[in-house]
């Protein structure tokens, strides 16, 4: 189950991104709602959506937080189920609005000398009827679950008791898989449609409403169909995502009404800006001259996008300086940690951790040169040539060996796992030269095979341009190059997705027979690693590689080098949890150290006093003879049949006559 920890960051979360969407729906808002609505019904309802359901997890958040912290009761009662029942509903809500405005732009594609209005109001009727459904087949569902003697578990979202249950079962399928997909295809048809029957002519607004609805389907695709693909796995096996990390739904939901308000009020600004004159003698320029080279394409589009949202020119320009900010505090971490650790005895105690830290290492090295040089390239310090960029290239290429290395790093200490887990009887020590070994050959292979492959067909796919910030736009998506190292990273990614699952299925087994503290902080570092890895590199990579493939659609275009940043996001998180685990078993070491000199300070004194005894007692009995003792001893009169001791003759006379009368007297009494 997921620790206390891991409800309340996960609510922290919720609440911030929730309150962060209200204040910009504020914002949005300062114009009337009748306005709005007129102007597009569908979109109104999206934006109605977020501040509804942002109010709903706001409270759902709260409440979780004070079942986990133990401050009001965890039995399922109305107070609980009736917020729960709205908070699906809100979510259905959003997602009816986001498939009505995505059939609303693809029908003004398709249908161009349309209605608008009439159009307008029989998505939004089917919007509210669909929406409506939904909430009253929600309270039905929640009431017929409820047992005010049933309880649930505080570290999860939803009837842990029941994981199979009907209605479990269909809120997964229909929140977080077939909602999210209907959008993602409504998503992916509108993307096709608008590049095939793109006009020239369209209007400033229009640009940017294509843009603002062609960026909204992919949060979609990261934040809720993989999770809903992954819990719907974890089903066969009796198990939950909400397990390992808390109540995720409304957290990813919150993340995604944010991104959808925070683009819109980026579209509302860059309306309200006018065109400036040189991008308006461009376009006439461009128009007059016809067709032109891929140049002149790239120019125009880049000027079309000027006029909507741009976000090729934000995203390219950030995204490869990430690994500068982020590879900065990595190095700082790392730093810390092997000054408190040396190298070799992280090596001893683990071999495949001491290699992934190494991983961390070289491939921070590689990247903050690398993204220094991007930077100094973007922001026109130095001048941009066919030599410039093929350096840029260069360095990419070291980057792509590095980021290899350590992919096969985190998967070769997952495997290690598997292994432990797989074997217990065997030393866990037999399974890592093996592995260490063939994570080595396999790194030392992918790299000479990428920089043998870079080498020969960089040069000849170099695609010169003066407008691209991005080394996915320098060198076209099928040359030689970019094939060779999209099949490494396949083959790495699904390596690295197959092991972690068998590891979050074996790790259920072996927690019930292995209770020590540092079995449990290794396999959640280990644990912690996977998900992150595969959130932030692994399905913006698979994602892209599908949608490249099905419908030439560039995810690069539209969010940047996105692999830069997950690399970041990793790097990072696996310099930052290795310092706290390091943290935390320091300061249990300190503590123990602690009470254990308290404990010898406390027996040495006992030892010293016990020897200042006996040397007090060897004094005395140096000093010759105890004339107080004999005099003393000489005053005691002992009873020869009794033994008993008498301090004064005639006391000793009387006890003797008193108790032995018919007793011969002793000599001393006898003389007396």
């Amino acid at each position: 189950m997921a620790s206390v920890g891991a409800v309340l960051s996960v609510g922290a979360l919720t609440v911030t991104f929730s309150l962060a969407t209200l204040g910009l729906q504020f914002i949005l808002f300062k114009k009337s709602l009748a306005e709005r609505w007129s102007e597009s019904s569908p979109l109104t309802l999206l934006l109605l959506s977020n501040i509804a359901a942002s109010f709903v997890y706001i409270f759902v958040s709260l409440q979780w937080a004070l079942i986990a912290l133990g401050v009001i009761s965890n039995h399922i009662g109305f107070v609980f189920l009736l917020p729960v029942a709205f908070a699906y509903s809100f979510t259905a809500f959003h997602d009816f609005a986001t498939i009505g405005l995505f059939l609303q732009r693809i029908h003004f594609i398709l249908v161009p000398t349309v209605n608008v209005k009439r159009t307008n109001k029989e998505i939004s009727k089917g919007v509210l009827i669909a929406s409506g459904a939904v909430s009253l087949l929600e309270l039905v569902l929640h009431s017929s679950h409820f047992d005010a003697s049933e309880e649930i578990l505080r570290t999860c979202n939803s009837y842990c008791l029941d994981v199979r249950s009907a209605k479990r079962i269909f809120e997964l399928v229909f929140y977080l898989i077939l909602l999210p997909l209907v959008i993602v295809l409504l998503g992916a048809t509108f993307a096709f449609l608008y590049r095939r029957f793109k006009s020239e002519n369209q209007s400033n607004r229009e640009t940017m409403m294509h843009s603002y609805i062609l960026c909204l389907f992919i949060p979609k695709i990261f934040l809720k169909v993989l999770p809903g693909t992954v819990d719907l796995f974890l089903l066969v096996f009796d198990m939950k995502l909400a397990q390992f990390t808390g109540p995720y739904s409304p957290c990813v939901s919150s993340v995604i009404y944010f991104l959808t308000t925070f683009l819109y009020v980026i579209m509302q600004r860059k309306e309200s800006r006018p065109l400036q004159p040189s991008q308006e003698q461009e376009i006439r320029l461009l128009s007059k001259a016809g067709p032109q080279p891929d140049l002149v394409d790239l120019r125009s589009q880049k000027i079309a996008f000027s006029r909507g949202l741009d976000f090729p020119n934000y995203f390219h320009r950030g995204i490869p300086h990430l690994p500068l900010v982020a590879g900065v505090p990595t190095l700082i971490f790392l730093w810390n940690i092997f000054s408190k650790v040396a190298i070799a005895k992280i090596a001893r105690d683990s071999q495949l951790l001491a290699l992934l830290l190494l991983g961390v290492v070289v491939s921070a090295i590689s990247h903050i040169p690398n993204a220094v040089l991007w930077l100094l390239f973007g922001t026109g310090l130095l001048p941009n040539s066919l030599e410039l960029q093929w350096c840029l290239l260069m360095g990419a290429m070291v980057t792509h060996c590095t980021s290899v290395f350590y992919d096969l790093c985190g998967i070769g200490l997952i495997i290690h796992r598997v292994a432990v887990f797989w074997s217990p009887l065997v030393s866990s020590k037999r399974w890592v030269k093996p592995i260490v070994w063939v994570m080595v050959v396999l790194s030392v292979l992918f790299s000479i095979i990428l920089v043998a492959v870079d080498i020969v067909y960089t040069k000849a796919d170099l695609h010169y341009s003066q407008e691209c910030l991005s080394m996915n736009c320098l060198v076209q998506a099928d040359s030689t190059n970019r094939v060779v190292f999209v099949i490494i990273k396949l083959i790495t990614s699904v390596a690295h997705v197959g092991f972690g699952i068998a590891f979050l299925i074996l790790i259920r087994t072996a927690e019930l027979f292995h209770k020590t503290s540092t079995f449990h902080k290794i396999n959640g570092f280990v644990k912690y690693l996977f998900f992150i890895r595969v959130v932030f590199e692994i399905v913006p990579f698979l994602i892209d590689c599908i949608l490249s493939i099905t419908i030439k659609f560039s995810l690069i275009y539209y969010v940047g080098a996105y692999s830069k940043f997950g690399w970041s996001v990793d790097a990072l998180a696996t310099a930052v949890l290795y310092y706290l685990m390091m943290e935390r078993k320091t300061n249990n070491v300190s503590l123990k150290s602690f009470h254990s000199d308290k404990m010898t300070r406390g027996h040495m004194k006992m030892q010293a006093k016990e020897k200042n005894m006996k040397k007090q007692e060897a004094l005395r009995k140096s000093q010759g003879f105890d004339h107080k003792g004999a005099a003393q001893k000489s005053l005691v009169y002992k009873c020869p049949i009794c033994m008993t001791q008498n301090v004064h003759l005639k006391s000793y006379k009387e006890h003797f006559a008193a108790k032995h009368p018919n007793a011969p007297l002793p000599p001393e009494l006898a003389d007396a």
